[in-house]
Parts: structure tokens; sequence; C-alpha cells
């Protein structure tokens, strides 16, 4: 199970009901609940010898569950909620008021600022942020990382500009690739593929290579559905 410790709060200097932030934890643990549970994500966990070379035949295969807990004091996340989109801060070059994540000035925590009127699936999108994942639309390129720490996929596109949320004429010709339209990139779209847990087996790794002392840890990842 990966623990994810959130605080709910009034954005700053916005007024919000207690309703409205009821409303957005209820909306966050739903998605959480209907698209990253309900994929049957599954990790496996491989030994290898000291010199983390050569697999010893031990594995264990773990069923991943994400928990949103809410905490009143603390916490590595906080989700700031407002009213509606509009009250939403203005992101210079986009038309719209979106919601997004980013790293808290200061604070060291990772903020989610997010509408209580936002539509659910962004809270799926947003919430794949705070585990790492990055906009597989925005940018000319997205790299991801196996979880042995190796390079991996890296998502480009042939075209220069495609619209926020709206990826998915991808290839010359407008045929569409499948691999590029997911939750982290197409508005709405339930998707996801392997990629999109390999930061949480990145750490998964790391913590288990520190308390292991004679045995090197590789992580592997499956989707079942």
């Amino acid at each position: 199970m990966v623990t994810l410790t959130f605080m709910a709060a009034a954005a700053p200097g916005i007024r919000v009901t207690a309703g409205e932030v009821q409303a957005a934890k209820d909306t966050l643990v739903d998605q959480v609940n209907a698209l990253w549970n309900q994929n049957r994500l599954k990790m496996n966990v491989l030994a290898f010898d000291a010199a983390g070379r050569r697999p010893t035949g031990a594995r264990r295969t773990l069923d991943v569950e994400f928990r949103v807990r809410w905490s009143t004091s603390g916490g590595d996340y906080v989700m700031y909620v407002y009213p509606t989109n509009n009250d939403l801060p203005a992101i210079p070059g986009r038309p719209d008021r979106p919601a997004f994540v980013r790293a808290g000035a200061g604070s060291g925590r990772i903020e989610m600022h997010i509408a209580a009127t936002t539509d659910a699936w962004v809270y799926s999108h947003e919430f794949g942020h705070c585990i790492g994942l990055p906009d597989e639309y925005g940018h000319a390129g997205v790299q991801y990382f196996r979880p042995e720490g190796t390079a991996g996929t890296l998502l480009q596109r042939p075209d220069p500009v495609i619209p926020a949320n709206r990826q998915g004429n991808v290839r010359p010709g407008g045929s569409r690739d499948p691999d590029l339209r997911t939750t982290m990139s197409t508005n709405p779209n339930p998707n996801l593929l392997p990629r999109h847990l390999w930061p949480t087996a990145l750490e998964v790794r790391r913590l288990l290579n520190r308390h292991g002392r004679e045995a090197k840890f590789g992580v592997d990842v499956i989707f079942s559905r």
C-alpha cells in the first residue's frame, strides 16, 4: 500500500466553504480508487546477489494500492481548494484556469491547486503528478526512467503544438498512438500503462536496497485488468 498524507485547506486568500473542501476531498479519494486502484497494479520484486548482477530466484508479486490519508496539521501534500475554476490563478499563455500541482515554496510540501467543481477526471490526472508523473501533452519530450534506474521511455511528438489535454493526433497523417493517449495526456482518458508506475517502483527499489544488507533488489511492473 502506498499512502499519501494530504492536508486539505482553502486556497490562500480564497473563501471556501467546509462543504466545498469536503467535496474536493471526496472526489480525490473516489478518483484514486476508481482509476489507480481498479487497474490491478502489481509489482514484481526480484532479489539479486550482493553485486546486483544475478537473480537469486527469490521473487514476490505485490498488489499496489494507493491510499489518501487526511491530516489536519501536516503531511507531505496539501490540496488547496477553490470554489470554481474561475477562482484558480491565471497561468501565462493559458486562456483557461487549469488545476495544477507544484512544489510549495519553503514548505517542503507538494501542492495541488484545484476547484471543488473541477471535473472528476482532472483529480486523477493531478494525483498522477503527486506520484511523480509528468504531463504527456505539454512538452517537446517527456523522459521516463525504468524501475532499475536506466533510461526508459522517451515520448516525443512530431507536432510542435498540441492543444492542452487534447493529445492524440501525434503521428504524421493524423493516426493515433494509444500509448500516448493516457490519463496524463488526454482529457478524459482512463488509460494507464506500466510506465505510470515506474516512479513509484523506483522509490520501492531505493527503500528495499536501503534496508537490504546482502542483496540488491530489482523491481518490475505489471498491470492486470
